[in-house]
């Protein structure tokens, strides 16, 4: 092993670096998916880990999430145990780390991302970060997209044009700012050591062109996780 890996892997073991959760892709073909009352077009898709139900009662308790994309659209869904529905928007958040790097982005009023978001989806709303810092929480509106809300469950979808270096992969964490706060992934709160998933956007034409690595484990809609 060389000398680097090894210290990059003690820093790990440190708790120093953040550390992938799960890896999925869902690449679709147009019109695939819709935003509507059905929630069929969502069938096979693989599904990021269920989070565990750890918020009080009313507040938003994030459940499950499944990402999917083609070529003009990122498509999110998720479900929740609880929470005080879509009408408040603001408590649904969900970060966009874009650019893979935590020294770039927002990362929490008190440093505690796990991420350096760049991308805010606020309910069905993005923004980019405006802070003149990396915890100040000041954002640029980018534009809205389409959402169905279905009891519980809710799905969304934003143009990729919208939102500027989505085309390769990006990290990802979401967060219910409702009394107890809810992460998703649980260790995304634990700051430059903490967990987040990752979501790969290839090209839904090439997809299974690419080979090796995370892209296969990827497009083979395999969930790799970092024990």
């Amino acid at each position: 092993m060389k000398k680097a890996t090894m210290i990059t892997w003690a820093m790990v073991c440190a708790g120093l670096l953040p550390v992938r959760a799960d890896l999925i892709s869902n690449p679709v073909a147009e019109g695939a998916i819709t935003v509507d009352a059905s929630r069929a077009d969502w069938a096979g898709l693989t599904s990021y880990t269920p989070d565990a139900q750890d918020a009080g009662a009313g507040e938003v308790d994030f459940q499950t999430f499944t990402l999917a994309h083609d070529g003009d659209e990122l498509f999110i869904r998720y479900t929740t145990y609880d929470g005080p529905g879509f009408g408040s928007a603001w408590r649904y958040n969900i970060f966009l780390d874009i650019d893979q790097n935590r020294a770039t982005g927002y990362i929490g009023g008190s440093s505690q991302f796990s991420v350096g978001a760049d991308v805010l989806i606020q309910g069905a709303t993005a923004f980019s970060f405006a802070g003149g810092d990396q915890t100040t929480f000041s954002w640029n509106l980018v534009g809205g997209g389409s959402y169905n809300e279905l009891a519980n469950d809710l799905e969304i979808t934003m143009a990729r044009a919208n939102l500027t270096g989505l085309d390769q992969q990006f990290n990802w964490i979401a967060f219910g700012d409702n009394g107890t706060p809810d992460y998703v992934p649980d260790g995304s709160s634990g700051g430059s050591g903490g967990s987040f998933h990752t979501y790969v956007v290839p090209e839904p034409g090439t997809a299974l062109l690419l080979a090796g690595g995370l892209a296969v484990a990827g497009l083979a809609r395999r969930r790799m996780r970092m024990a």
